[in-house]
């Protein structure tokens, strides 16, 4: 498996070569983009400044989730899964919009995401780039049976699993893992102590994070595991990147 890490700490707006050449030199594998392709450019301009850096892309995030409801949004998306194909990278992240307050989402709003991010799929796959669902708390879909749902609805609809909101939904990561191994693309790794978020090997809510890259090996996964540092830290962003990458050779990877 490969060992990317996000950029999303970085902010909306970082200056693109010497955040690659931090990364790299903190001894990550690859990064994932977050930005807007506003501040990014082409394609054609990130691919060179990663290829500079040796760093290539591993994946970009799609950016407003109500894609279901709203054409402008879904069209935007459109855009940036063009780009992920364009740059090569290996998978386009979508995720689904906030949740309703004081209720659960209902099976109808469940299924027009669904089938939302089964177009999305659709579009991706014409142009050679793979569209992952990224579940997380605090959205529409959250609980594991929302999860089910979603996959249900959409069965080619592969998964990014953030073994982190695995967890805080009190679904045990690895069985998540090893359960959706055939439809796992991708996976983010990020670490909490209590909800506060943190650097990776800093928190408590995982019994054991060498198990989970343990359980990685078992189910033969070799694609990108995308790691966050924290972010309610009072550190700046390259100590964030470095020390999550430390915590990680220090557990064997």
């Amino acid at each position: 498996m490969k060992l990317a890490y996000n950029s999303l700490e970085y902010g909306p707006t970082p200056d693109l070569a010497p955040m690659l050449d931090e990364l790299k030199q903190s001894g990550w594998d690859g990064w994932e983009v977050r930005q807007s392709l506003d501040w990014l450019g082409s394609a054609k301009r990130v691919s060179e400044i990663s290829s500079a850096a040796g760093l290539p892309v591993a994946g970009v995030c799609g950016r407003d989730w109500n894609f279901a409801d709203d054409p402008v949004v879904f069209e935007a998306n459109c855009r940036r899964i063009e780009f992920t194909a364009d740059i090569g990278a290996d998978a386009f992240v979508i995720m689904a919009p906030e949740r309703p307050e004081n209720r659960p989402p209902s099976t109808d709003e469940i299924n027009r995401f669904a089938a939302a991010a089964e177009s999305l799929r659709t579009f991706g796959a014409d142009r050679g780039a793979t569209v992952v669902f990224h579940f997380h708390t605090g959205q529409l879909v959250q609980t594991e049976r929302e999860i089910r749902q979603v996959l249900d609805a959409a069965p080619d609809l592969k998964l990014c699993i953030d073994v982190s909101h695995a967890q805080l939904v009190g679904w045990d990561a690895c069985e998540c893992l090893r359960e959706f191994a055939e439809r796992l693309a991708y996976v983010h790794l990020q670490d909490y102590r209590g909800w506060r978020y943190v650097n990776v090997g800093g928190g408590d809510l995982f019994p054991s994070i060498p198990a989970i890259f343990d359980t990685l090996d078992d189910i033969q996964f070799d694609g990108w595991v995308v790691c966050h540092g924290g972010r309610l830290v009072d550190q700046p962003p390259r100590e964030r990147a470095r020390i999550s990458r430390e915590y990680l050779r220090s557990i064997g990877r």
